[in-house]
């Protein structure tokens, strides 16, 4: 009886540790799939426009614009998702369909010309409406967030970031495990969220943000200490 006890506590302790490491592998083993896939998307995007998706180069385009000319001709079976739930997610998740590493409602937070700061969340992705951010899936159902600028006063200052779900809808929907932020540089290429104030944000208890980061310097692998 005592030895079934044991091997049952043993078991206790490493089944979840053998069922986090599976995960941590399929999702890294996604997420380079994901950053190869887009990576390739924007340099054809770009041979055929010959122009890239700098900042300075969308400064004057508008969310259609820029996904009906440099996303949608490159993607498979793309669909423009209105609002979250037309992308699979739990109606009740409103205009939050993600959270952050620690639990709170994913939120961007930028600054405009004016110093002023806005939380990019997923509202009014359509293009009826402010007309500065798209929220997309294509392919097996990855889902893109796309965020052009932001409303009114704030949409000078264009952001070249977009966030990845990587398993679509499906749970977690959360930063550090399917859900991850990258940016465009002033060359096109996709890299990592790496800005400043969030490059450390990949352990529990912060945003997650710069989780794809701490996946890419790892090479694309997520060990023992990432956090889960």
């Amino acid at each position: 009886m005592l030895t079934i006890t044991i091997i049952g506590v043993v078991a206790g302790m490493t089944i979840p540790t053998l069922v986090a490491s599976h995960q941590k592998e399929v999702a890294a083993t996604q997420l380079e799939k994901v950053y190869s896939e887009i990576g390739q998307i924007l340099k054809r995007s770009e041979a055929d426009n010959i122009m890239n998706l700098s900042t300075t180069t969308i400064a004057t385009l508008m969310a259609d614009d820029v996904y009906n000319k440099y996303w949608k001709p490159y993607l498979a079976n793309p669909k423009i998702c209105n609002k979250p739930k037309d992308c699979g997610y739990n109606p009740s998740v409103g205009v939050y369909p993600w959270k952050m590493m620690n639990g709170d409602s994913f939120i961007y937070n930028m600054k405009d010309a004016a110093g002023r700061t806005h939380g990019i969340n997923v509202i009014d992705t359509d293009f009826t409406g402010a007309n500065t951010r798209f929220l997309l899936q294509y392919g097996t159902g990855t889902v893109i967030f796309y965020p052009i600028g932001n409303r009114g006063a704030a949409l000078v200052q264009r952001m070249n970031l977009f966030v990845v779900d990587i398993n679509g809808s499906k749970s977690p929907n959360r930063l550090g495990r399917d859900v991850f932020v990258f940016k465009i540089d002033e060359n096109s290429v996709v890299k990592p969220m790496d800005d400043e104030k969030y490059k450390n944000d990949c352990k529990k208890g912060s945003t997650g943000l710069s989780c794809s980061l701490t996946v890419f310097k790892a090479g694309w692998k997520m060990d023992k200490s990432y956090p889960w």
